[in-house]
């Protein structure tokens, strides 16, 4: 099972994957990630405008969200995301819980990262 959703997402990775650096502090990995459909966050009025957030989600493979040390990076509130096109993403914690992440399947094989358009 566990080779089988592997490959699910390697194949995932490759058809609707794009590159990112996911940045943590003083350290920063390069690896493919796979963007999420918008949600709509809250809404903000502001002077009489309203602001709308855009959240996105990305799902990253585990075995690639490492540091030099081949250690896995916990998704933090404050790390970033930066896109192929230099679109910067801020790391957010989910609503109602105080992690950034959840696996996205039993097998922790990928994991979905909370995000906000900077």
């Amino acid at each position: 099972m566990l080779d089988a959703l592997d490959s699910h997402f390697s194949t995932l990775q490759a058809t609707l994957g794009r590159g990112v650096t996911y940045g943590a502090g003083s350290t920063s990995v390069e690896l493919v990630a796979v963007k999420s459909r918008p949600r709509l966050g809250r809404d903000a009025i502001q002077d009489g405008v309203t602001h709308t957030s855009r959240n996105w989600d990305w799902l990253v493979s585990a075995k690639e969200l490492v540091n030099e040390d081949g250690e896995f990076i916990e998704p933090l509130k404050g790390h970033t995301v930066t896109d192929d096109k230099g679109k910067r993403f801020k790391v957010l914690t989910i609503p109602g819980e105080n992690k950034a992440w959840r696996w996205s399947d039993g097998q922790e094989v990928f994991l979905r990262i909370f995000t906000e358009e900077l």
